[in-house]
């Protein structure tokens, strides 16, 4: 008896060992090493399905990473700046769809920290359309004062991460314009809170010059990119808005507002790890929990939204790469 309890035994042990190898050796096949994903980075630029089963593949820190050399890639490749900026427009779309649940936060302060300055317009009035717009997603409704608790705690983690890089007062303006888009002029006096969450050297310029231009009849970033000290980026250099956006294809109407919003808006008790990393780097706490007001909730409607005919011409679809 005793014997065969012991080769009952062995033989449990053995499956579980065996089954944690197994699991072992599933997740090392879906984790590609960073090494092995900048060999796609030039394709990647080129392909958005290339950079999107790249960025599945990566660890959430080696994600932020290979945004970051993507990015510098596209600022030295050959050509206007229109056609770096539809890469940068489209590689970095990509990247974002395909973030690690939790790091989309952590991707986009990279992006605005690493992508040409002088494609920051253009991906900010996209960002603002689409990704982050408060009313792209029709399931979920934000309160004025939850939008605004998520706006600020962008705005601040992009600051943060562009306090050491060229132009990082401009980057971080350029994220809050990204957010006052987002809201679609919902939230009376939004530039005056988000300008808050700029560096100190910049406010009172962003209050003066970059935000009257930047929201005015005739929008425009002239400003900003005069400020800046990159060589391409000036307002003789900027890129055609339009002429980029063709170049990068008709834009899907993405929502990802709800990924960074959860690491906003909860308490202590639902605070998970993985969201946590949204807005608190990686290996720490969380850095950033705002408080929205005792009434503010998050609707979730129970009927699904009625989705719009793809054929009906209003209707953008997805660009030429397809849906990734």
């Amino acid at each position: 008896m005793k014997r065969t309890l012991v080769k009952c035994g062995m033989a449990v042990i053995a499956a579980v060992l065996a089954a944690s190898s197994f699991a072992q050796e599933a997740n090392a096949a879906k984790t590609m090493p960073l090494a092995e994903a900048r060999a796609t980075i030039s394709e990647a630029i080129k392909n958005p399905e290339v950079m999107a089963e790249t960025m599945k593949k990566l660890s959430p820190e080696d994600q932020v990473t290979y945004v970051a050399e993507v990015n510098a890639a596209i600022a030295k490749m050959p050509g206007s700046g229109e056609e770096k900026t539809a890469f940068a427009l489209n590689a970095n779309k990509v990247a974002l769809r395909n973030a690690a649940p939790g790091n989309v936060a952590n991707v986009l302060a990279e992006v605005y920290a690493t992508a040409p300055v002088e494609s920051l317009g253009v991906i900010s009035e996209s960002f603002g359309a689409d990704l982050f717009n408060r009313d792209a997603d029709p399931s979920q409704t934000y309160t004025d004062a939850q939008f605004t608790a998520i706006a600020e705690a962008v705005v601040k983690k992009i600051s943060e991460r562009t306090a050491n890089s060229d132009d990082g007062g401009v980057r971080s303006a350029f994220g809050m314009m990204m957010m006052v888009n987002a809201s679609n002029g919902s939230i009376e006096n939004l530039s005056d809170t988000l300008v808050q969450s700029l560096p100190a050297e910049v406010r009172e310029v962003a209050k003066s010059e970059w935000i009257p231009a930047a929201t005015g009849e005739e929008k425009n970033y002239d400003s900003m990119l005069a400020y800046s000290s990159e060589s391409t980026a000036s307002s003789a250099n900027a890129p055609s808005a339009v002429l980029a956006l063709q170049l990068a294809g008709p834009q899907m109407l993405d929502a990802m507002l709800s990924d960074v919003a959860a690491g906003v808006i909860m308490n202590s008790e639902s605070a998970t790890p993985i969201l946590d990393q949204s807005f608190g780097g990686f290996g720490e706490n969380v850095i950033y929990n705002a408080t929205p007001s005792s009434n503010a909730t998050i609707t979730d409607t129970t009927e699904p939204s009625k989705q719009p005919d793809p054929s009906e011409p209003w209707n953008p679809q997805p660009y030429q790469y397809g849906d990734y």
